[in-house]
């Protein structure tokens, strides 16, 4: 679960790249999973979806996710065989 501390100097896009990079590696995603709607993780941490938006483009450019247009993003394949994802279905979260 992705938590975004308001009162933090970091800011909320850089705390929910970092949360959804660190499920990538730990596992929680597998390799093709979808990843949350901008618009759905926005409502639920109660930012805007630029906040999101700006966390998966920093996913997308280091590698971790890729994007189609209108199917939102999902864990690149290729990652795998960088930190050793597993395939297939991810553990329940």
């Amino acid at each position: 679960m992705i938590a975004i501390d308001k009162d933090s100097h970091i800011p909320a896009y850089v705390q929910v790249y970092e949360a959804l990079k660190h499920d990538i590696e730990r596992g929680a995603y597998a390799v093709d999973d979808k990843l949350p709607s901008v618009r759905y993780l926005a409502h639920e941490l109660s930012v805007s979806r630029n906040t999101i938006g700006k966390a998966y483009e920093q996913l997308y450019a280091e590698g971790y996710v890729v994007s189609k247009d209108r199917s939102g993003f999902r864990v690149d394949p290729a990652i795998r065989d960088v930190i050793g994802i597993p395939q297939g279905s991810a553990p329940k979260r």
